[in-house]
């Protein structure tokens, strides 16, 4: 697997992608902190493991270098420009054979380290809907094609919907609704005014217009029969919504924001079939 790139907010990763590119990062920081700790330990803490003035000064300055190597390493990696002044100045302690200063700076650099994990905020996406989020065109290209000014709507209608955001979903399909159902007001030869009107007066109208066109031959009879099924599906749009008017009421569940997506999906493509 191909090393994925620096993190990005609003990209999406796999959890293995994260372990991959960071956790082996972070142990060796970490661990390598740990290390030159021992190097460099303090007299008065009883340490058994290396006694200070026995450790040849090269070593723990080796020691230090390795630490230092790794967390800067990790803070590039994420971008943490706030560890730099603390690396340069254990840089400058690394003659000093004094294990107070070296071991308050490792120390220092494990808490910077934390702390800036702690506010590495993350989003969790359900796996299911992980490709609703990256979708360029969730309703298909024919609708995008079709319906060029409704194409970021849709897409971050879809995304809303990756996002738990049901409501701000709703308000994205509405927007891209707009125009589509104008384009449908022209087809039947209607005038419809999405942001006046009422969902029953728009539905009422193109039902109306609908009924009334002659079909003579069976070219007539299918078009009039596609016609009928985009007006189905723009009824099925407005139960969907559970609102009086074409605007999002106040507040949408996932499920009602999942109905309403799917119904304005089915309808604009077919819509998009007709145009």
């Amino acid at each position: 697997m191909s090393e994925p790139e620096r993190f990005v907010p609003g990209s999406v990763w796999s959890l293995w992608d994260m372990i991959e590119r960071y956790g082996d990062l972070v142990k060796r920081a970490i661990n390598s902190l740990d290390m030159a700790e021992t190097f460099w330990p303090l007299p008065e803490a009883g340490k058994v493991a290396l006694a200070t003035n026995a450790v040849p000064l090269e070593l723990k300055q080796g020691a230090a270098a390795a630490a230092i190597s790794a967390v800067r390493e990790l803070a590039f990696a994420f971008g943490w420009v706030s560890l730099e002044p603390q690396i340069a100045r254990l840089e400058d302690r690394l003659s000093w054979n004094s294990s107070v200063d070296a071991i308050r700076d490792f120390r220092v650099l494990r808490e910077r380290i934390q702390d800036e994990l702690k506010h590495e905020f993350l989003f969790l996406l359900d796996r299911h809907d992980v490709s609703l989020f990256q979708a360029a065109e969730p309703f298909g290209p024919k609708v995008t094609a079709k319906f060029p000014l409704a194409a970021e709507d849709v897409a971050e209608a879809a995304k809303c919907i990756a996002m738990q955001r049901p409501t701000a979903s709703v308000f994205h399909l509405m927007r891209a609704m707009e125009g589509a159902v104008q384009h449908l007001g022209r087809l039947l030869k209607v005038r419809l005014e999405p942001k006046k009107e009422t969902w029953f007066n728009i539905c009422n109208l193109v039902s109306k217009a609908l009924a009334v066109r002659a079909a003579k031959t069976k070219r007539q009879s299918a078009r009039n029969a596609a016609l009928g099924a985009a007006v189905a599906h723009l009824q099925t749009v407005r139960i969907a919504s559970r609102n009086e008017v074409m605007h999002p009421k106040q507040t949408y569940t996932m499920e009602e924001a999942q109905e309403v997506f799917s119904a304005t999906r089915v309808f604009m493509i077919d819509l998009a079939g007709l145009i």
